[in-house]
């Protein structure tokens, strides 16, 4: 009896002397870049809508919005050779929400360089995190069910969420766009 009651009580102390669980991180942060350039022909302008469609060298038929960033739209016509080179640099930072309904904000600066730097910031509502597919649902501020992907920098952010959690996410885009003639 004596064995048994020294056994409880050193079990007892043993789990009581475990160090706690780690804290859930407050924050989390992610940034990737990407760049691409292709050369083809300008196969059409809508001016009024500034959309511009292409045919790279390679055959593929797709088409951009120039931006007010893009300040040599006028002095390009269909037919012309030129060169589309895109740069983006997205950087994403996410905290704990405050306890409040969800809010966007957008806000968008343009400069006559070419570049557009654009920074959405939103309270997302936590759904749930599928670790197999490594992917988020949240509830968007206007009430929509949004399946994001979950980058490695912000996993352990998110898996430390439970639904109802509310995320404020703040992402800053870099754009630079440039259509040149060759």
């Amino acid at each position: 009896m004596r064995r048994l009651a020294f056994l409880t009580l050193f079990l007892a102390a043993c789990a009581a002397s475990e160090p706690p669980p780690p804290a859930a991180p407050a924050d989390a942060n992610a940034e990737y870049s990407r760049a691409t350039e292709a050369r083809g022909v300008i196969e059409l302008i809508d001016r009024a809508s500034r959309v511009v469609v292409l045919r790279s060298d390679a055959g593929r038929r797709y088409q951009v919005v120039a931006g007010p960033e893009v300040t040599n739209l006028a002095q390009l016509s269909p037919g012309d050779r030129v060169v589309h080179r895109h740069f983006e640099a997205v950087a994403i930072a996410m905290t704990e929400g405050e306890a409040r309904a969800p809010t966007e904000r957008n806000e968008t600066v343009a400069d006559q360089g070419g570049a557009a730097l654009t920074t959405i910031s939103s309270t997302l509502e936590f759904q749930s995190y599928d670790e197999a597919a490594r992917t988020v649902t949240v509830l968007t501020p206007e009430g929509k069910t949004r399946i994001l992907p979950v980058a490695p920098e912000i996993r352990a952010f998110v898996e430390a969420r439970k639904p109802g959690d509310l995320v404020e996410a703040t992402m800053t885009v870099a754009d630079a766009f440039e259509i040149v003639a060759e």
